[in-house]
Parts: C-alpha cells; sequence; structure tokens
C-alpha cells in the first residue's frame, strides 16, 4: 500500500472557510454534446470517438479490485478502496433527500448484495418520493416491477461472477463530460468522482449511442453501432489485456444477449427501471402478462404489506405535491395531470 501525494495541512480559518471546490481549468477540447447530434453520423469521427473510449474503458478495468465500492484517501493519506460505491445514481437520489439504505462505510464483496442494496435504493424512492407514482395504476405497475427485478435478478448474472472480477467504472460517462478535439480524440473526461468498483457485469457499451432516452431507445438502431463500438473494444483490448482471466469483451457481449444490459442499465435508472422491466427484461418470460390486469393486481402485493393501503397513500402524495406546484408556480388549473388509470 502506497500514500496517495497528498499532505495534510491543518489550517485555523477552516472553520470560517467553510465548504469550498477545487477547480482546475481544461485548455484543449469541448464537450462531446456541442457536436454529437449533428456528427454522429460521421464513420471517421464515430471511429475516433470509440476507439479513445475503448481504451480509457479498458486501462480503467484492467486490474481486479478486491471488492465493489469507493476509494477513499484516509486521514493517513492512504488510498483506500473503503466507501460505499458512490455512483451518479445515488448522488442524484441523496440530492432529492431521499433515504440510501446503503451506509457510507458499506462494501459489498458479491454482486448479489450489491444488487439487493440497488433495489432497495428504488424501494426508497418509490416510498419517499411524493410525485414517484403518477396514479394508482402506475404505482401498482412499479410495485410489480420492483418485486421481480427481484425474482429474475439471477438470471441476468453468471454465478462464477458472483465474487468478482470487480472493476474501476465511470458512471457519469456521458457526452458532456467528455472533452474532444476537432476530430473527436478524447482530450479530457470530467467528473470523476462518480467513478466506483463495479462488477465486471455492469460494464457496457455507452447507452446515448442512438441518442435516446434509455427507455426509449431503439434496439436494432442501438445494436448497429453497439456492435461497431464493440469491434473497436475488442481491438483494443487486445494491447491491453486485463491482469485477471476473462476478456471484457466477451462479458459485454454476453450481457447483451442475456439481456444483463438492459437490467444493469434500469438497476442504475431510477425512473428508467419501471419502461425498461416492461419493455426489455419481462417479455421473455410471458408476452401475455403485460395485459393481464390480475398479474400486476397479484404480483403487487409482495412488493410490501398492506399493498393498497400503500397505494392509496402514494395517491395521496401525488395530490399534495400537485397543489404545492400549483401554489408555487401560481396555477389555477386543476388538470395539469393526466388521467390515472384506476386499479
Amino acid at each position: 500500500m502506497k500514500p496517495s501525494g497528498f499532505v495534510s495541512h491543518p489550517c485555523t480559518a477552516s472553520g470560517d472557510l467553510g465548504a469550498y471546490l477545487l477547480l482546475d481549468y481544461v485548455e484543449e477540447g469541448e464537450p462531446l454534446s456541442r457536436t454529437w447530434n449533428e456528427r454522429r453520423t460521421d464513420d471517421k469521427l464515430r471511429k475516433n470517438l470509440f476507439r479513445g473510449l475503448s481504451k480509457i474503458l479498458l486501462a480503467l478495468s484492467r486490474t481486479p479490485l478486491a471488492q465493489i465500492g469507493s476509494f477513499v484517501i484516509d486521514n493517513n493519506g492512504f488510498l483506500q478502496l473503503a466507501n460505499r460505491p458512490l455512483t451518479l445514481m445515488l448522488q442524484d437520489l441523496e440530492n432529492e433527500h431521499i433515504h440510501i439504505p446503503i451506509p457510507r462505510r458499506q462494501t459489498f464483496s458479491s454482486v448479489d448484495s450489491y444488487v439487493n442494496a440497488l433495489l432497495a435504493c428504488h424501494d426508497s424512492r418509490m416510498k419517499l418520493q411524493p410525485n414517484a407514482a403518477m396514479g394508482p395504476g402506475d404505482c401498482v405497475k412499479q410495485m410489480t416491477a420492483l418485486s421481480l427485478m427481484r425474482t429474475v435478478a439471477h438470471h441476468h448474472f453468471e454465478p462464477s461472477l458472483n465474487h468478482g472480477p470487480f472493476v474501476f467504472c465511470l458512471t457519469d460517462l456521458y457526452p458532456w463530460n467528455i472533452l474532444v478535439d476537432g476530430n473527436w480524440n478524447i482530450k479530457c473526461i470530467l467528473d470523476l468522482e462518480w467513478a466506483a468498483s463495479l462488477p465486471i457485469e455492469f460494464m457496457r457499451p455507452p447507452e446515448w449511442l442512438t441518442n435516446q432516452a434509455v427507455d426509449v431507445i431503439d434496439t436494432d438502431s442501438y445494436d448497429i453501432l453497439r456492435k461497431e463500438f464493440m469491434e473497436a473494444f475488442e481491438d483494443e483490448e487486445q494491447q491491453a489485456p486485463a491482469r485477471y482471466d476473462l476478456r471484457r469483451a466477451s462479458v459485454m457481449n454476453n450481457g447483451w444477449k442475456n439481456r444483463t444490459f438492459w437490467y444493469t442499465l434500469a438497476l442504475e435508472s431510477p425512473t428508467g427501471l419501471h419502461p425498461l422491466f416492461y419493455d426489455r427484461i419481462q417479455p421473455p418470460y410471458c408476452t401475455s402478462h403485460s395485459d393481464q390486469t390480475a398479474f400486476y393486481i397479484t404480483v403487487c402485493y409482495y412488493w410490501t404489506h398492506n399493498a393498497f393501503d400503500f397505494v392509496d397513500a402514494k395517491v395521496r402524495d401525488k395530490n399534495i405535491y400537485d397543489e404545492r406546484l400549483r401554489a408555487e408556480f401560481g396555477i389555477k388549473d386543476d388538470n395539469i395531470t393526466p388521467s390515472f388509470e384506476a386499479y
């Protein structure tokens, strides 16, 4: 174990200083988001971008890590993998005052324990966010989705990978955080604070390749770009093999085949889990269930005790939320929300 290059420096003015930020200035490159939409059909630019992204992902995931979590610098200056995996999703939930049922110092030694913890975060959002459900029908469907996400979890993860390897991943790798030059060569990556050690099966090609929200991705269009990205990834992996006996490209391709891609994407998307489950995860089990009201009403009982008392409470929460929203913006029209599906 080696200490970091940081040195502790006691400061008597720290109380007066309060919270502060250290800023850096990046001289070269501009956000990919400025040119992505209009130039993403350029084959040459995409090739440069995909190779650059592949090199970064491969470099970060080359060394296996002991557990699932985030790095911290302790009071002695040592870098320790001793914090909960602070991904972008967890920070977003906390910013909305949603309780995260993962203690700060908790790390995970298995994939299944981490998946259960993430689903508990989704449960917490459902319970605590006042506008989590648009109406009784939506509430029932979300409860059913959360119940069944637990049931089918073991179908989407290889038992042999349950205890690793775990690899360093960027959870906020989006076009606005990628600085490129005019040829889309990557010059800098921003927002590294959301990086964490995650299960290797959480590695995915970027979900934004088709420039669509996660719950409306056109699978056929995405798969074309996914294959193009994976071709670059496989080429680069030959030059940078991992320090463990596993090909990361194979894991990612298997994840697409087994729908682990969609399952992990749902786990990391609080508002996307519901549509992703019904559109991408549930259909292979039984296509007719989505049209059966009894299916939703039966399964939702297993998400919580007194299920329909909870549904009634969420409807009241939403009504109070809407009233406060109207008051805040001075809106008198009561018809600001869509009609609700009855249960």
